[in-house]
């Protein structure tokens, strides 16, 4: 009797020790997965930015190939963390029907965006004509099918394992200092990493910093600047360290004078939008507003001195554009510093409602008079000489550096797919064999060079992916921005996203910033559920 009650004991122990090692598993494995989630972040925006192997020779290759490492690494713990708590369950089979039903109740409805957004690049991909072509991405520097499913394995990563913390806002503006630094010691005349190859003297202009060509670079800190501002302006309300202070103000005036040193209209369309989205976003506050107006008039000054400093190195700093030239000779920089100091002033908690409005109304009615400008002188009146705004509001072949020429051509070969073609496009990465394929020759005449992208990642989109790859994107996109914005607790990643937006209508469809719409849309997903605690 004693014996067999040991032997029920002993049994009891057995059992109560595995369901305690169970239950240990299924408390620990999401801790561990977050910081995998967290690892994937802080490479991507610590290290990422950084990377490079032979300068400008490769530099989207090099890019790609260590966002393969990354989530090889990161994505590749994870699974290997769930293929071990699958192994030590009991009951296998009720183990994955829970962590199925887990997994899809709480799909949000941008999860659901993007999941259609993958099954249109899946089919689009398998009715490609040139598959190789289109998994590869060879014709479209890498952005093919391969490296879109690792673009939506990053989103489904980060936004189910990520807990949103300021560690990773202070890894991206430490590596953003350290490119912008270089950039503008570039932009001087002085390139002691020999990042350029031999012979590459007549592209000089072309490439800047870590990331290669200067769109991309524009594009870039476009999307830092905007985070950088934000979180000066909120420094006493999130209790900043004086170190996390210092950090914040040198990566803003730093960013300020890498979108000088860009040289490219897209960066200030992507600092006007970036600028206009945290204005009304620290609208609510009146030390906050007022922070934003002192901020403003710092930037400026900054701007006056990145240029005082162009002006000292004049023997070797590159030649900057109209817009630059425009904005560093003209005392319209001194007028905004002032009036900017004067507004600050004035705004009070008893005004800062008027403020708010005040900041509502400039942003509306800037973009329709800008909007209704280029409406009226592409299709009512064009015959009214316009001098050097031509290039800016009349729609033509030369609009936006023969941008207006290729997005018209590629627009007619749209309207004449087949409906098949129209719905789901040709394939990832197949823009550039269009392009050969109907206006290679043309272009050569014209311009004596070929695009290899539609220089709008948009329009690329609707070739390679249809209709169905636009509607799914820019639903993806307008319910992450939404959702950051009223429901998640960073509502400045909205902003951010609303920049890549705006300024992916004219810029290239390439790997190296790619990444960081998907990585910003992950982290916003993730803060709302964070927020809410729905995340499974």
């Amino acid at each position: 009797m004693e014996q067999r009650v040991g032997r029920d004991t002993q049994q009891n122990v057995g059992r109560n020790t595995k369901q305690h090692t169970e239950q240990h598993t299924e408390q620990s494995s999401p801790e561990q997965k977050g910081k995998f989630a967290a690892l994937a972040v802080w490479l991507f925006v610590g290290a990422y930015p950084l990377f490079f192997l032979h300068g400008y020779a490769d530099v989207a290759e090099a890019k790609f190939l260590l966002m393969k490492g990354i989530l090889i690494l990161t994505a590749g713990g994870i699974f290997l963390i769930q293929i071990t708590d699958f192994f030590l369950q009991k009951n296998k089979a009720q183990y994955l029907w829970e962590k199925g039903t887990a997994w899809v109740r709480p799909l949000s409805f941008t999860d659901k965006a993007v999941l259609g957004l993958y099954i249109s690049f899946l089919i689009s991909f398998i009715l490609s004509a040139d598959k190789k072509t289109a998994w590869t991405g060879q014709a479209a520097n890498g952005c093919g099918m391969l490296y879109y499913q690792l673009c939506f394995l990053l989103y489904f990563m980060v936004s189910r394992f990520y807990e949103p913390e300021t560690r990773a806002w202070k890894w991206w503006f430490i590596s953003t200092i350290l490119l912008t630094g270089y950039a503008l010691i570039q932009f001087l005349g002085f390139d002691f990493l020999r990042l350029f190859p031999d012979g590459a003297e007549g592209i000089v202009t072309d490439f800047l910093s870590f990331l290669g060509n200067t769109g991309v670079f524009a594009l870039y800190i476009t999307l830092v600047l905007p985070a950088a501002l934000y979180f000066c302006c909120m420094a006493d309300r999130k209790n900043f360290s004086a170190g996390e202070r210092v950090l914040c103000h040198s990566t803003l005036y730093l960013c300020c004078a890498g979108v000088l040193c860009a040289n490219c209209d897209v960066a200030y369309l992507g600092f006007a939008a970036g600028y206009a989205g945290i204005a009304i976003l620290t609208a609510r506050d009146a030390a906050v507003a007022r922070r934003f107006l002192l901020l403003t008039a710092g930037m400026c000054c900054c701007a006056k001195l990145t240029g005082l400093l162009f002006f000292l190195c004049e023997d070797t700093v590159r030649n900057v554009s109209r817009m630059t030239s425009f904005l560093l000779e003209s005392p319209l920089l001194w007028f905004a510093a002032a009036g900017s100091l004067a507004l600050a002033a004035l705004v009070s908690t008893r005004t800062v409602k008027v403020y708010r409005c005040i900041c509502v109304a400039v942003t509306v009615l800037s973009v329709s008079a800008l909007g209704s400008s280029f409406l009226w002188f592409s299709v009512v009146d064009r015959s009214t000489p316009l001098g050097g705004l031509e290039n800016y509001f009349r729609f033509s072949d030369n609009w936006g550096t023969e941008r207006g020429y290729i997005y018209s051509r590629l627009l007619r070969v749209f309207g004449e797919e087949n409906f098949f073609r129209k719905l789901f496009g040709r394939g990832p990465g197949m823009t550039f064999p269009v392009i050969q394929a109907h206006f290679r020759e043309e272009m050569y005449e014209c311009f004596e060079y070929v695009y290899d992208d539609a220089h709008s990642q948009w329009i690329t989109l609707l070739i390679t992916t249809g209709l169905s790859g636009c509607l799914w994107m820019l639903t993806a996109l307008a319910s992450g921005i939404f959702r950051a914005l009223k429901r998640g607790g960073a509502p400045v990643l909205s902003v951010l996203l609303m920049v890549y937006v705006i300024v992916s209508t004219v810029s290239i469809t390439q790997p190296v910033t790619g990444p960081f719409l998907w990585l910003g849309l992950g982290v916003a997903e993730a803060s709302v559920r964070g927020s809410h605690k729905t995340s499974p």
